[in-house]
């Protein structure tokens, strides 16, 4: 049974007409034996159901289906097979660079995520390894937690969690929408400029550089395979028309809040909303949450 439909429209105060009906309001009906609401709620995603029992079930048994006169039966199992893969949407906190599942905004977003009764994970991307941390590894490890059936996935992320976002999110059609908090784009342009050039040659000779985690409160050494590996991954190829919301404050001083302004220019999918903030967005977590709730509806 579906308990939880995370991401669906909710009324608005003003209301709105009938055939304006939202999929959350449909679903209800739904449950409550309104055939007319199944057949709008169906009709709206019929494509991504057919979809799905296409891989499930094969062409010819899907088209044996098609042909037939639904029956009542029949009808509600594509309505309980299309809330299971596609109401219920997981979702996943990714927390930034040199940071840890226990930051204060992934508490805070845990806290406020719990009371909508939403499913989140909040892996650690450190791996009890800081040391090897590569973009690639943090794709595997996350890429791990999806559903095996195919139900969607929702990412709310950070920094360096951000950057690994988008990249989940152009990799993977199950990811159907990202929130970003002041993502890692052009995370290198901005950070080894910082370091200078005697100390990424001295980086790239020595192999390890030391780099202060805040998750762990001290010094770890971090593998040069870190910037071998983001190198390998060209933000230009960022290119999947995925629902995509960016909160940024204007003075981050870690990432600079061009670099969202460079991502959201060239893809008309994403929103960006720019924030009276630094990197740590620490002062405006509450409309932070706020933005999240109306981009879920």
């Amino acid at each position: 049974m579906v308990s939880v439909i995370p991401y669906l429209a909710e009324t608005s105060e003003q209301g709105r007409s009938s055939h304006q009906q939202t999929d959350r309001e449909l679903v209800r009906r739904c449950l409550q034996g309104d055939r007319h609401g199944y057949q709008q709620l169906y009709r709206c995603h019929e494509a991504q159901v057919r979809s799905t029992l296409y891989q499930l079930c094969g062409p010819s048994h899907l088209d044996q289906a098609q042909q037939q006169t639904l029956s009542q039966t029949v009808e509600q199992f594509h309505l309980e097979f299309f809330l299971a893969l596609f109401m219920a949407s997981d979702y996943i906190y990714l927390h930034g660079f040199a940071s840890s599942p226990l930051s204060r905004k992934a508490l805070y977003l845990r806290d406020r995520i719990a009371s909508e009764e939403i499913n989140l994970q909040i892996p650690d991307l450190n791996m009890g390894d800081f040391s090897h941390l590569t973009l690639t590894r943090q794709l595997r490890q996350v890429e791990a937690l999806f559903p095996d059936n195919g139900k969607p996935v929702s990412i709310i992320c950070s920094s360096f969690g951000g950057l690994t976002a988008a990249w989940l999110g152009q990799l993977h059609s199950q990811v159907q929408r990202l929130v970003l908090l002041a993502p890692a784009f052009q995370f290198l342009d901005h950070w080894l400029p910082q370091l200078g050039v005697a100390q990424v040659e001295g980086w790239q000779r020595e192999q390890y550089l030391s780099v202060y985690h805040y998750g762990e409160g001290r010094s770890l050494p971090l593998h040069y395979q870190f910037v071998v590996d983001m190198d390998r991954h060209q933000e230009d190829r960022l290119q999947r028309p995925i629902p995509t919301l960016i909160l940024h404050g204007r003075d981050d001083e870690v990432i600079p809040i061009q670099a969202s302004r460079d991502f959201a220019s060239q893809r008309p999918w994403v929103q960006l909303i720019e924030l009276d903030s630094d990197h740590g967005l620490a002062n405006v977590l509450p409309e932070i949450w706020q933005e999240i709730l109306k981009f879920r509806d």
